[in-house]
This record gives C-alpha cells, structure tokens and sequence, in this order.
C-alpha cells in the first residue's frame, strides 16, 4: 500500500507551486529572503519555509508575501510552464572575405 505522502495531493502541489512561484520572483528582484521578510513583515523563517514547501502558510501572510514581491495572490498560486529545453541559434556568419 502507498503511503499518503507518496501520493500527491492538490495542498502539496499549491504549496509546491507557490513554493516555486515566490523563490522565482524574489530572485527575478533582486531580494534576499531577508529583504523579502523585511518587506512582507514576515520572518525569514517563515520565507525560507514557504519557498521550501515545508508548511501551510496562512493566506493573510501569502497576501503580504504577494504585496511584497508587486504582485496578487492568485498568481502566486498559479503554475508557470517549464521549459524542457532551450535552443539557442548561432548568428549567421558573415560569408566570404
């Protein structure tokens, strides 16, 4: 028989996906978890748990959270799209001499 944390859960991915969605965007500004904290009025403790997953976090402190990175909370709860791959092109080379 499974165990009940083998099988995923609709709270495990929310919290797996606001986990995501607030380390993404406190690295895409610039912010230490501490600097986030300071902002959302939060401890770091309490940053470092919830990009890690580890607990439920009351909506009151996502909205804070949420305000703190400029954005809502339902994008926080919102899945981003992973990208597989990445391609990249070389520029055309300049032909003849």
């Amino acid at each position: 028989m499974r165990n009940k944390r083998d099988i995923p859960t609709n709270e495990n991915t929310n919290r797996k996906t606001v986990a995501a969605n607030v380390r993404r965007l406190r690295l895409y500004r610039g912010l230490s978890q501490a600097a986030l904290a300071a902002r959302a009025g939060v401890s770091r403790g309490t940053v470092c748990a919830v990009e890690a997953a580890r607990r439920n976090v009351r909506l009151r402190t996502l909205r804070r959270v949420a305000s703190a990175l400029g954005t809502t909370l339902a994008d926080l709860f919102r899945p981003v799209r992973e990208l597989r791959a990445v391609r990249f092109r070389l520029p055309d080379r300049p032909r003849g001499r």
